[in-house]
């Protein structure tokens, strides 16, 4: 097939993202390129995990066919083409790529063995604009457990529901300290409600395909995002996600409106000096909130020395004085994606939450020892 040459490497390496070098089944380490004879091309990686498959088209197709190679000696052959168009040829057990000035043949392996590319069966589809799914992606997978002994908290809740007749997609993650949800309405009907456990290298994977609409679709295994660029498709985790709405607050008495850049900025001035361990009071900043004084945040560090910056905003409720790991304190703010913030308070042992434009944040604060 003759093929534009950046075309080409941008189908490759999407598909590269999931190939698996160090896999217990060599032809996980490649890719498998497939051509039709009216021009349509797939470039596929997986590691039985996630699966990434790129679509486009060739300016030319002589014979139809289909081959695995892999995808690092590939790409790298393709930059260091000059030609705009390159013609791509399977010799034997080898693919050779050339344009007018170069000639480089690669080692190549049959396809027969590599998973089957068929689309999973659907139970439940949504669709939503790419936008949105990235923006939802973004202030909700920080959250996810990296640690946890509890597979299930490795990875995102992906949910479809229909809600007082409202169609709406949700994501969830948790990692035992923090709590990000996002929720956004869909205009199209989601038929069956479903949910899944998703790993965030999926989710990542999902954003980088090009489109204006994503196809979101479910099965008992699978999870499917698809543009007509290409698609993502990745087996669900299983387990048993914990119930986020058991343990968030229905009210909370105290409220603090901040604008956002001003509030981050007074935390990240704070967090300069405070200890790295991450266990003590000193790895923390502490918010000294009242309604008819200054506002604060404080740090203190017996190796790093100390801070006190204050801030404006508008407290409400009883004066509280509350820790926060700074790291936590800043993704929780910073995800929520707004301009201005309003963070709720119990008191100084339970969540704080705040919320805004379909965002939920919420982490516990550093009991004082």
């Amino acid at each position: 097939m003759t093929i534009d040459r950046e075309v080409l490497v941008a189908g490759v390496e999407l598909a590269g993202k999931c190939s698996d070098p160090r896999g217990l089944k060599p032809i996980l380490a490649d890719i498998i390129l497939e051509v039709a004879e009216d021009g349509r091309c797939r470039a596929a990686g997986t590691d039985l995990e996630v699966m990434a498959v790129s679509v486009f088209a060739a300016e030319k197709v002589s014979k139809p066919g289909r081959v695995c190679v892999s995808p690092e000696r590939l790409g790298a052959t393709l930059k260091a083409m000059r030609e705009e168009t390159v013609k791509l040829e399977v010799v034997s057990s080898s693919l050779v790529v050339t344009d007018a000035t170069s000639r480089i043949r690669l080692l190549a392996t049959e396809a027969d063995d590599f998973p089957d590319l068929a689309a999973a069966p659907a139970e439940a589809t949504a669709c939503l604009p790419m936008a949105v799914l990235g923006g939802m992606i973004s202030a909700s997978a920080y959250a996810v457990s990296c640690e946890s002994q509890r597979y299930a908290m490795n990875g995102c809740l992906l949910s479809l529901k229909n809600e007082l007749h409202k169609d709406t997609i949700t994501m969830e993650a948790t990692d035992g300290r923090r709590v990000a949800r996002a929720k956004r309405p869909l205009e199209t009907p989601v038929g069956e409600a479903v949910s899944g456990i998703v790993a965030p290298r999926a989710l990542k994977f999902a954003q980088s395909l090009e489109g204006e609409n994503v196809h979101v679709t479910f099965n008992d295994r699978f999870v499917t995002f698809s543009t007509p660029s290409g698609l993502v498709r990745a087996t669900l985790i299983e387990g048993r996600f914990p119930p986020i709405d058991e343990v968030l607050p229905e009210s909370q008495p105290s409220s603090l409106v901040v604008g956002t850049e001003e509030f981050l900025r007074a935390v990240k001035a704070a967090a300069v000096v405070t200890a790295q361990d991450g266990t003590s009071d000193s790895s923390a900043v502490t918010l000294s909130l009242q309604a008819d004084g200054p506002l604060t945040v404080t740090a203190e560090s017996p190796e790093e020395g100390d801070a006190r910056i204050e801030f404006e905003g508008k407290f409400t409720g009883e004066p509280l004085t509350i820790l926060f790991f700074p790291p936590y304190l800043i993704q929780a703010v910073e995800h929520l994606g707004v301009d201005e913030a309003t963070l709720g308070f119990t008191d100084k042992t339970r969540l704080c939450s705040m919320e805004a434009g379909g965002n939920l944040s919420a982490l516990m604060p550093v009991c004082s020892q």
